[in-house]
């Protein structure tokens, strides 16, 4: 402790010389990025939909398959004609409603049948109003 004392007396009676304090202005620290590690969530499953372009009856039970296993199901019956059209859609609409899932109409022949797991937002308002049966509205 050379000068402490001494200095606090002189301080002290106001015959110290005062010292200029300086101020060093610090620069910002600059951010550090890393890149982004991807990291697959434990319990999260990626959600598989499946697109159908039936040509007869027969594939049908493999279209209602999907449905029962979760993934959602685009249907294209632009191919066939009406009447087997009307059959696809009744047996799915059926599976559908059994599951608790829902429908969208996307056009006049193509469908979107979602498990209850899936939610669909939007609608295609094009459509909306036209005739069309949907027990699930």
């Amino acid at each position: 402790m050379s000068g402490g004392f001494l200095d606090k007396v002189l301080n002290f009676m106001g015959f110290s010389e005062e010292e200029e304090e300086e101020y060093v202005e610090k620069e910002p620290a600059k951010k550090v990025r890393g890149k982004a590690n991807l990291v697959a969530l434990p319990g999260m499953s990626m959600l598989k939909m499946m697109v159908f372009e039936p040509r007869s009856f027969d594939e049908v039970q493999s279209i209602a398959d999907s449905l029962k296993s979760g993934s959602p199901v685009v249907v294209n019956l632009e191919r066939i004609d009406g009447e087997l059209g009307r059959r696809i859609i009744d047996f799915l609409m059926g599976t559908t409603y059994a599951l608790g899932g829902h429908l969208h109409k996307i056009n006049p022949q193509i469908y979107l049948f979602a498990p209850q797991n899936v939610l669909i937002e939007g609608e295609m308002r094009e459509f909306r109003d036209k005739t069309f049966f949907n027990p699930f509205k």
